[in-house]
Protein backbone atom coordinates (compact mmCIF):
# COMPACT_ATOMS: atom_id res chain seq x y z
CA UNK A 1 0.00 0.00 0.00
CA UNK A 2 1.52 3.47 -1.45
CA UNK A 3 2.02 6.09 1.46
CA UNK A 4 2.38 9.52 0.88
CA UNK A 5 4.89 11.75 3.24
CA UNK A 6 4.64 15.50 2.56
CA UNK A 7 7.85 17.40 2.45
CA UNK A 8 8.98 20.74 1.71
CA UNK A 9 8.83 20.27 -2.30
CA UNK A 10 6.04 18.24 -2.47
CA UNK A 11 4.66 14.67 -2.11
CA UNK A 12 7.08 11.65 -2.49
CA UNK A 13 5.11 8.32 -2.89
CA UNK A 14 7.01 5.78 -1.77
CA UNK A 15 5.57 1.98 -2.73
CA UNK A 16 5.81 -0.84 -0.47
CA UNK A 17 8.57 -3.12 -1.20
CA UNK A 18 10.34 -0.64 -2.56
CA UNK A 19 13.33 1.38 -1.31
CA UNK A 20 13.43 4.34 -4.38
CA UNK A 21 11.29 7.16 -4.54
CA UNK A 22 10.79 10.03 -7.07
CA UNK A 23 10.36 13.71 -5.94
CA UNK A 24 8.64 15.94 -8.18
CA UNK A 25 10.84 17.89 -10.58
CA UNK A 26 11.56 20.78 -9.39
CA UNK A 27 11.16 24.10 -11.06
CA UNK A 28 14.60 25.23 -11.44
CA UNK A 29 14.79 22.03 -14.02
CA UNK A 30 11.95 23.34 -16.26
CA UNK A 31 13.56 27.04 -16.56
CA UNK A 32 15.15 28.02 -20.08
CA UNK A 33 18.49 30.10 -20.77
CA UNK A 34 18.20 33.53 -20.42
CA UNK A 35 16.23 34.68 -23.61
CA UNK A 36 15.29 31.42 -24.98
CA UNK A 37 11.47 30.23 -25.23
CA UNK A 38 9.42 27.43 -27.00
CA UNK A 39 8.28 28.26 -30.34
CA UNK A 40 4.38 28.21 -29.97
CA UNK A 41 3.36 26.15 -32.87
CA UNK A 42 7.04 23.41 -33.80
CA UNK A 43 7.90 23.48 -29.76
CA UNK A 44 11.26 24.10 -30.75
CA UNK A 45 13.30 26.35 -28.23
CA UNK A 46 14.95 29.47 -29.40
CA UNK A 47 16.71 32.55 -28.70
CA UNK A 48 14.03 35.43 -29.38
CA UNK A 49 15.32 38.92 -29.68
CA UNK A 50 12.07 40.75 -29.14
CA UNK A 51 9.60 40.05 -26.62
CA UNK A 52 6.56 39.81 -28.63
CA UNK A 53 8.70 37.26 -31.04
CA UNK A 54 6.65 34.09 -30.09
CA UNK A 55 7.37 31.81 -32.73
CA UNK A 56 10.83 30.63 -34.53
CA UNK A 57 12.28 31.68 -37.47
CA UNK A 58 11.61 28.42 -39.34
CA UNK A 59 7.80 29.37 -38.89
CA UNK A 60 7.89 32.81 -38.99
CA UNK A 61 9.48 32.16 -42.59
CA UNK A 62 6.85 29.39 -43.44
CA UNK A 63 3.87 31.54 -42.62
CA UNK A 64 5.35 34.67 -44.11
CA UNK A 65 3.53 37.10 -46.03
CA UNK A 66 4.73 37.89 -49.80
CA UNK A 67 6.84 41.53 -48.64
CA UNK A 68 8.32 39.19 -45.46
CA UNK A 69 9.65 36.63 -47.70
CA UNK A 70 11.67 38.90 -49.36
CA UNK A 71 13.57 40.54 -45.78
CA UNK A 72 17.20 38.71 -46.00
CA UNK A 73 17.43 39.72 -49.74
CA UNK A 74 16.41 43.22 -49.12
CA UNK A 75 19.38 43.75 -45.96
CA UNK A 76 21.64 42.08 -48.02
CA UNK A 77 20.86 44.36 -50.93
CA UNK A 78 21.02 47.25 -48.68
CA UNK A 79 24.26 45.95 -46.98
CA UNK A 80 22.32 45.74 -43.68
CA UNK A 81 21.47 49.52 -43.77
CA UNK A 82 18.07 51.03 -42.68
CA UNK A 83 17.24 53.52 -46.06
CA UNK A 84 15.58 55.84 -43.99
CA UNK A 85 17.91 56.68 -40.97
CA UNK A 86 21.18 55.21 -42.56
CA UNK A 87 22.07 53.42 -39.38
CA UNK A 88 22.66 49.60 -39.23
CA UNK A 89 19.60 47.03 -39.00
CA UNK A 90 19.70 43.72 -36.49
CA UNK A 91 22.41 41.32 -37.55
CA UNK A 92 19.65 38.88 -37.12
CA UNK A 93 16.01 38.86 -38.69
CA UNK A 94 13.52 39.63 -35.96
CA UNK A 95 9.94 41.65 -35.69
CA UNK A 96 12.52 45.18 -35.17
CA UNK A 97 12.88 44.99 -38.67
CA UNK A 98 10.08 45.74 -40.91
CA UNK A 99 9.15 45.44 -44.61
CA UNK A 100 8.39 49.33 -45.87
CA UNK A 101 6.91 50.07 -49.09
CA UNK A 102 9.05 52.96 -51.06
CA UNK A 103 6.11 54.29 -52.64
CA UNK A 104 2.78 53.42 -49.97
CA UNK A 105 0.07 51.11 -51.00
CA UNK A 106 -2.18 54.13 -50.95
CA UNK A 107 -0.46 56.24 -53.90
CA UNK A 108 -0.92 52.83 -55.78
CA UNK A 109 2.35 51.63 -54.82
CA UNK A 110 2.75 47.35 -55.47
CA UNK A 111 4.22 44.69 -53.41
CA UNK A 112 6.95 44.27 -55.96
CA UNK A 113 10.55 43.56 -54.71
CA UNK A 114 11.54 46.94 -55.89
CA UNK A 115 9.22 48.74 -54.37
CA UNK A 116 10.43 47.27 -50.93
CA UNK A 117 12.84 48.11 -48.33
CA UNK A 118 13.93 46.75 -44.92
CA UNK A 119 14.10 49.43 -42.60
CA UNK A 120 13.96 49.66 -38.87
CA UNK A 121 10.34 49.65 -37.02
CA UNK A 122 10.35 52.55 -35.24
CA UNK A 123 11.47 54.38 -38.68
CA UNK A 124 8.51 52.62 -40.40
CA UNK A 125 6.12 54.22 -38.05
CA UNK A 126 7.44 57.39 -38.14
CA UNK A 127 7.16 57.16 -42.15
CA UNK A 128 3.56 55.99 -41.07
CA UNK A 129 2.68 59.25 -39.22
CA UNK A 130 3.36 61.36 -42.14
CA UNK A 131 1.58 59.31 -44.39
CA UNK A 132 -1.38 60.00 -42.14
CA UNK A 133 -0.95 63.97 -42.25
CA UNK A 134 -2.43 63.55 -45.65
CA UNK A 135 -5.68 62.06 -44.37
CA UNK A 136 -5.92 64.78 -42.05
CA UNK A 137 -5.73 67.82 -44.42
CA UNK A 138 -8.84 66.23 -46.05
CA UNK A 139 -10.56 65.83 -43.00
CA UNK A 140 -9.76 69.58 -41.90
CA UNK A 141 -11.37 70.39 -45.15
CA UNK A 142 -14.05 68.87 -44.42
CA UNK A 143 -14.59 70.13 -41.28
CA UNK A 144 -13.60 74.28 -42.94
CA UNK A 145 -17.79 74.92 -42.26
CA UNK A 146 -18.28 73.45 -39.30
CA UNK A 147 -15.47 74.25 -36.93
CA UNK A 148 -12.37 76.61 -37.03
CA UNK A 149 -9.65 73.82 -38.52
CA UNK A 150 -7.17 75.47 -35.36
CA UNK A 151 -9.31 73.55 -33.25
CA UNK A 152 -8.49 70.56 -35.16
CA UNK A 153 -5.13 68.52 -34.41
CA UNK A 154 -3.34 65.47 -34.86
CA UNK A 155 -2.25 63.11 -32.14
CA UNK A 156 0.05 59.79 -32.94
CA UNK A 157 0.72 56.21 -31.33
CA UNK A 158 2.72 54.26 -33.14
CA UNK A 159 0.70 53.16 -36.20
CA UNK A 160 -2.40 55.05 -35.83
CA UNK A 161 -3.17 58.93 -35.66
CA UNK A 162 -6.14 60.27 -34.18
CA UNK A 163 -7.76 63.36 -35.24
CA UNK A 164 -8.82 64.93 -32.21
CA UNK A 165 -11.06 68.46 -31.38
CA UNK A 166 -9.07 71.28 -29.05
CA UNK A 167 -6.35 69.02 -28.13
CA UNK A 168 -7.97 66.45 -26.38
CA UNK A 169 -7.31 62.85 -26.46
CA UNK A 170 -11.52 62.02 -25.70
CA UNK A 171 -12.99 64.01 -28.67
CA UNK A 172 -11.43 61.82 -31.02
CA UNK A 173 -13.24 62.78 -34.29
CA UNK A 174 -11.60 60.21 -36.68
CA UNK A 175 -8.78 57.63 -36.76
CA UNK A 176 -6.23 57.41 -39.84
CA UNK A 177 -4.29 53.72 -38.74
CA UNK A 178 -1.25 52.53 -41.41
CA UNK A 179 -0.06 49.12 -41.55
CA UNK A 180 1.59 47.24 -44.16
CA UNK A 181 1.17 49.88 -46.95
CA UNK A 182 -2.63 49.73 -46.03
CA UNK A 183 -4.66 52.93 -45.01
CA UNK A 184 -7.97 52.23 -42.79
CA UNK A 185 -10.36 55.09 -41.45
CA UNK A 186 -12.38 54.80 -38.27
CA UNK A 187 -15.41 56.88 -37.84
CA UNK A 188 -17.51 57.15 -34.73
CA UNK A 189 -21.21 56.98 -34.08
CA UNK A 190 -23.45 58.75 -31.60
CA UNK A 191 -22.69 55.90 -29.27
CA UNK A 192 -18.63 56.51 -30.05
CA UNK A 193 -18.77 52.97 -31.71
CA UNK A 194 -15.93 52.20 -34.23
CA UNK A 195 -16.12 51.56 -37.27
CA UNK A 196 -13.26 50.43 -39.35
CA UNK A 197 -13.13 50.89 -43.41
CA UNK A 198 -10.24 50.85 -45.64
CA UNK A 199 -9.72 53.25 -47.82
CA UNK A 200 -7.46 52.85 -51.28
CA UNK A 201 -7.03 57.10 -51.33
CA UNK A 202 -7.13 59.74 -49.16
CA UNK A 203 -10.17 61.19 -51.34
CA UNK A 204 -12.24 58.63 -50.06
CA UNK A 205 -12.31 60.25 -46.98
CA UNK A 206 -14.76 62.73 -48.29
CA UNK A 207 -17.46 59.78 -48.22
CA UNK A 208 -17.99 59.86 -44.38
CA UNK A 209 -18.07 63.50 -44.47
CA UNK A 210 -21.38 63.50 -42.83
CA UNK A 211 -20.09 61.27 -39.73
CA UNK A 212 -16.90 63.43 -39.23
CA UNK A 213 -19.22 66.44 -39.10
CA UNK A 214 -21.81 65.02 -36.81
CA UNK A 215 -19.09 63.56 -34.45
CA UNK A 216 -17.52 67.23 -34.61
CA UNK A 217 -21.12 68.84 -33.90
CA UNK A 218 -22.25 66.45 -30.78
CA UNK A 219 -18.44 67.91 -29.16
CA UNK A 220 -19.38 71.42 -29.64
CA UNK A 221 -22.58 70.40 -28.50
CA UNK A 222 -21.42 69.48 -25.45
CA UNK A 223 -19.29 72.40 -24.34
CA UNK A 224 -22.51 74.74 -24.53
Amino acid sequence: MATSVPVRQGLLRISAGTTSCEAPQRRSDLKLPKRHRKCKTCGEVFRYESKNVKRCQSCRQATATKPRCYLPSLIEEQKGTCPLCCKPLPETISADIHVDHRWPKIFGGTDDFENLQAVHIRCNRRKNASIALEGYKVVKDILHAVVDVSRVSIKGTRNDCSIILNGNSRESICQIWVKKGKVYLNVFDENKKETRTRINSFDEIRAFAEEIRSTTQRYLADKQ
